[in-house]
């Protein structure tokens, strides 16, 4: 009896049977879940931006960001963990990291991970760049972060070309200053006349714009998980704050006019249109065109970033 005790417990240290599989442990160390991304949670996106995780569990390792020191004498592209899928903490000279105070530094790209090369996010200006804003919460541990009295803002590299089906666009984002000016997330160069997400010249109100406003609630100074869906007219059309829904009227315009992050298309070619730079700090950002989210999407999605932030 003794030594059957004896070698259960050794059968329980060493190898874990016994435990769920999401806590095996492995010798002395326990071990995590495989790492799910968004793009786990709901597959297919057109395109993902994030310098805070990978987009999903099958492009871990793959290039998210590039990110210069407060000085802009160095820049690095930053790669998810192939284990965790956690963007780590940039050293754009190879021995200091980024912070919060001493070296505060630039995004100058984010990698469209779905499919590199095309629909990123630049800014070559220094001063007009958003900032990697360290954090401890959860289980990210950076994120981008705009300041709109600085005019900071990021332009697309190509159009992502969106056809006219329906198409879903998710946010991870909290509004954390300027709580009564208007500032845009996510629009095109076009401006006003296509898909826009804002955060409205009112406090805890969001706005998505394509040519009707809809205006919905999310409150200021905290994270929300957003889910924008359009396909046409109420109620084929819906906003998702959290768990919130709300239906709208949005056209699935297509479009292939460059993207605009931070800010609001000036209806030309530039990212540029005066009182609509957004004070905001973003997770992720995604795209899925031809695609219009159901309820079991959006419970996975919220789930999903609720997890990982």
């Amino acid at each position: 009896m003794r030594q059957a005790l004896i070698t259960a417990v050794l059968l329980f240290f060493y190898t874990g049977i016994g435990f769920p599989a999401e806590a095996q442990i492995v010798g002395t160390f326990v071990q995590a879940s495989p790492f799910t991304g968004l793009g786990d949670a709901v597959t297919g996106a057109t395109a993902y931006w994030s310098c805070s995780r990978a987009y999903s569990s099958v492009t871990t390792a793959s290039k998210a960001c590039n990110i210069c020191d407060a000085a802009n004498t160095h820049c690095v592209d930053v790669y998810s963990d192939a284990g965790t899928g956690i963007v780590p903490v940039p050293k754009p000279d190879g021995s200091t990291p980024c912070d919060n105070s001493g070296n505060i530094c630039t995004v100058q790209t984010v990698y469209n991970q779905v499919s590199p090369g095309n629909y990123n996010f630049g800014q070559s200006t220094a001063a007009s760049r958003p900032t990697l804003a360290i954090s401890s919460l959860g289980s990210a541990v950076q994120y981008i972060k705009f300041v709109g009295t600085s005019s900071q803002h990021m332009d697309g590299n190509t159009g992502p070309n969106l056809s006219n089906n329906p198409t879903t666009y998710v946010f991870y984002s909290q509004r954390n200053g300027s709580f009564t000016t208007e500032g845009t997330i996510l629009s095109n160069q076009t401006g006003l006349t296509t898909q826009q997400t804002d955060y409205k010249n009112a406090t805890n109100s969001l706005s998505v714009v394509n040519v009707i406003s809809n205006t919905v609630t999310a409150s200021d100074s905290a994270w929300h998980s957003i889910q924008t869906i359009a396909n046409g007219a109420s109620p084929a059309s819906f906003v998702w704050v959290d768990s919130t829904l709300t239906t709208a009227n949005l056209s699935a315009t297509g479009t292939t006019t460059k993207l605009c992050m931070g800010s609001l298309g000036n209806g030309g070619t530039t990212c540029t249109a005066t009182g609509f730079y957004v004070t905001a700090i973003i997770g992720e950002i995604a795209i899925y065109d031809g695609v219009a989210f159901n309820a079991t999407q959006h419970d996975n999605v919220n789930a999903n970033q609720a997890a990982f932030y």
